[in-house]
């Protein structure tokens, strides 16, 4: 066991060598030696709400690098990040919108921001300026540099929900509507639109080959000659595709396949 100054164990496991990149014989520990361990390479997360000029909102970011705050609820607030190193002078940690990469020192409105917060001792969410309202806030840390889009693993999957430039909608892929597999009869001389009255608000396409016969799909039916993706016989094309982009099909000389079109809204 090494401790350093800072009070972070690292453990290894008892008579074994450790295989680099294997996170289960890595741990790490922080502030007193009593302690629960938890892996090294595991996520952390706080949560809580800035109702008043004097709240805050504090994370413990000693072996971290990314964190990530989804900002939320209606308030009228002027909020930054401040980061430190001692736990004492605390200066202000830029971040960068998640949906558009802009730099923000301070965050007014719902959003999603990231913050590299390597060597840092702690982070916290700080008032500028209170109006009124309550901000309710979500931090996740996470140990190596990947971006957190916090917005995935703390609201889509609680709501169903994704949010783009700002705006909650629902979810754009999977069965959330209606399906429909169509039996299309293709040429070797036309393209024939797969199929010719598309789903409506559809966001899934699959293509199924079980005619015998090669075919290829393409996005135009402009093409003159037989050019495309080949779809050999027995095999499928998975699209995420919208209900106003139409694809095409056209068989090899002469034949008249009929093929599988799935289609989900």
């Amino acid at each position: 066991m090494a401790v350093d100054d800072y009070g972070i164990e690292v453990l290894k496991k008892a008579g074994e060598e450790v295989t680099p990149g294997d996170k289960s014989d890595y741990y790490i520990k922080t502030g007193a030696a009593s302690g629960t361990s938890t892996p090294l390479f595991e996520s952390r997360i706080v949560t809580g709400d800035i109702a008043s000029g004097s709240d805050t909102v504090e994370i413990d970011c000693k072996g971290g690098a990314t964190l990530g705050i989804a900002f939320r609820g209606t308030f009228s607030i002027a909020m930054r990040v401040r980061g430190t190193i001692n736990g004492t002078d605390y200066g202000t940690v830029v971040g960068y919108d998640v949906y558009n990469n802009s730099q923000l020192t301070s965050v007014n409105a719902s959003t999603d921001v990231t913050y590299n917060v390597s060597g840092l001792d702690s982070c916290l969410v700080e008032v500028i300026s209170y109006g009124s309202g309550t901000c309710n806030i979500k931090m996740i840390l996470n140990p190596d540099n990947r971006l957190i889009q916090v917005v995935s693993p703390l609201y889509s999957a609680l709501r169903g929900t994704v949010q783009q430039n700002g705006t909650w909608g629902t979810l754009p892929y999977g069965l959330t509507g209606s399906g429909r597999v169509t039996e299309v009869t293709l040429n070797d001389s036309t393209w024939t639109a797969l199929p010719a009255s598309p789903l409506s608000s559809r966001h899934a396409l699959n293509v199924q080959n079980d005619s015998g016969s090669e075919i290829k799909v393409n996005f135009s039916n402009a093409v003159a000659t037989y050019t495309g993706m080949v779809v050999k016989f027995g095999e499928e094309r998975f699209y995420n595709i919208d209900n106003t982009i139409i694809l095409y099909g056209k068989s090899e000389t002469g034949t008249t396949p009929t093929i599988n079109v799935e289609e989900i809204s």
